[in-house]
């Protein structure tokens, strides 16, 4: 029976957008399981949203870290 529930989509699944390949965020979790973006940058500089509204798909801060590596 539990495998017909893995079936299911859960809401731990959305997916992030930027956020999702960005260095700048962190994963949360509450008490009843919710995963939540927490944006890093919005420690230092206010334009960034603390949990930003999800999908992200536009963001001055992303970063992907470094995606190759020249040296």
């Amino acid at each position: 029976m539990n495998a017909e529930h893995s079936d299911k989509p859960q809401l731990s699944q959305v997916w992030a957008g930027l956020c999702e390949l960005c260095v700048n965020r962190r994963i949360t979790r509450n008490r009843v399981g919710s995963n939540f973006h927490l944006c890093s940058l919005s420690k230092k500089d206010p334009r960034y949203p603390k949990y930003p509204a999800l999908p992200v798909l536009s963001c001055e801060g992303y970063d992907a870290g470094n995606e190759s590596s020249c040296e």
